[in-house]
């Protein structure tokens, strides 16, 4: 891999995310940084436990493991990697991962029962969280939240975290709401020229029908930076606190659109967790989707149309929607004709693992 360049794998996670995001860092290694552990046992073993033990066959670690929140389907692979950093003769090791970013969301180191009848994954929160108060500080630090505007050097690239911010990391200690978002049933019978006209009503209107979540708006989001390179990680967060943040560095930087190299979409492509106005802040060409499509009719065809609406290109200029897995894009029935006319593409996954992107 060019050393200029960032490595991003969106693994296959299930209906949740798995990211290993590396390049070579400033101190001549190569930096890994791992972002959310899926939902599913099988897929742990099978996709992101072997990528994690392929790091430790070169002689690598994980240097940050980013959870991002604590809905199921981002923090149950936790449970499965800490079983195996306890099994003796598993060739994951503590020292295997460097740090670990996390926002807890208890008050104080007793590790509490969160609701039970939401998908906010209480039991595997807790046992995951009594493993991390067992590490020390340097390793995880419970008063370490991480949150807006904060800017983290990491061997020469630089990392802002956009998303959450003070004030709902206060409410979500104390509240909690329905995480999830999108339609039961998808909207892939309809064409991508009638879900644009929806969209650009709605829009046109000041009615877009947006996430506010309590625990999604508290998802870990950041700008991942690397001397030319940049990539845009939106997790789970919603619309108006990514605004906030992305409109407080183009006032910093002076500059009308924040040029990134690609962006990782929020909630598995949902509708609700994309904002035209946020779209209009962005000049990117390149959307990753991370799911198998099995949960809330996620992604939704909407949010493709959105983004062919609301990303501005010169004529003729293609935009590319990379997927996790295998011709998974057959099936939001996006036809040749539609491709050619709004110039776009859909690639799925290209390795074994998922979707390998190298920017």
């Amino acid at each position: 891999m060019n050393n200029n360049r960032i490595q991003i794998k969106a693994l296959k996670a299930g209906n949740g995310d798995s990211f290993l995001i590396s390049y070579i860092g400033n101190h001549g290694k190569r930096v890994n940084i791992m972002v959310d552990g899926g939902n599913g046992r099988q897929t742990f073993e099978d996709h992101i436990r072997k990528e994690i033990e392929s790091r430790i066959k070169k002689k690598q670690i994980i240097d940050v493991f980013i959870i991002t929140h604590i809905d199921q389907d981002h923090i149950k692979g936790l449970i499965y990697l800490t079983e195996d950093i306890k099994n003796p003769s598993s060739p994951i090791l503590g020292s295997s991962i460097d740090k670990y970013w996390f926002n807890s969301a208890q008050k104080d180191k007793k590790v509490t029962t969160l609701i039970r009848n939401l998908d906010v994954s209480a039991r595997e929160m807790a046992v995951f969280e009594s493993y991390l108060h067992t590490l020390p500080d340097i390793q995880w630090d419970i008063n370490n939240r991480l949150k807006m505007p904060m800017e983290i050097e990491l061997y020469g690239a630089k990392i802002t975290i956009l998303s959450p911010n003070d004030e709902l990391m206060a409410k979500f200690q104390t509240a909690y709401g329905n995480p999830d978002v999108g339609f039961q049933s998808t909207d892939y019978k309809k064409t991508i020229n009638e879900l644009k006209k929806l969209e650009n009503r709605m829009y046109n209107e000041q009615k877009e029908d947006l996430d506010e979540k309590l625990q999604n708006a508290t998802s870990i989001a950041f700008l991942l930076e690397y001397k030319e390179k940049s990539l845009l990680y939106l997790g789970d967060a919603i619309p108006e606190i990514i605004k906030v943040s992305l409109k407080q560095i183009l006032m910093d930087r002076k500059v009308e659109k924040l040029k990134v190299d690609a962006v990782k979409l929020s909630h598995h492509g949902s509708r609700k967790s994309l904002s035209v106005t946020m779209l209009k802040m962005i000049d990117s060409r390149k959307f990753i989707i991370s799911t198998n499509g099995k949960k809330a009719g996620l992604p939704n065809k909407s949010t493709i149309a959105k983004i062919l609406l609301g990303t501005e290109r010169k004529e003729g200029e293609r935009i590319t929607f990379h997927f996790n897995y295998e011709n998974f894009s057959d099936c939001l029935n996006l036809t040749v004709d539609e491709k050619r006319a709004d110039h776009f593409e859909c690639l799925n996954a290209n390795y074994q693992h998922g979707y390998c992107l190298t920017i």
